[in-house]
């Protein structure tokens, strides 16, 4: 285990975890990856939590395999 890591890769982070506790959860990580500077590769169906922790998101196209950015807001 890295004590300074500059990568963390959460993969399917809210599997186990009910819905009331998803949001403390995407704080907590929020918080964390910020305060250690952190980049964060966040793997999951789960587009709320996904929404809460990434300034960017890609959608993966089953048919195709291609990866494509989600847009937010007005202007992406």
């Amino acid at each position: 285990v890295a004590l300074e890591p500059e990568l963390l890769v959460l993969e399917h982070p809210t599997a186990d975890i009910p819905e009331p506790a998803r949001r403390a959860f995407a704080e907590d990580i929020v918080r964390v990856t910020a305060s250690r500077h952190l980049t964060t590769l966040v793997i999951t169906q789960d587009a709320r939590f996904a929404a809460r922790v990434a300034h960017r998101a890609l959608q993966l196209q089953p048919a195709t395999g291609v990866l494509k950015p989600q847009r937010r807001g007005w202007f992406g």
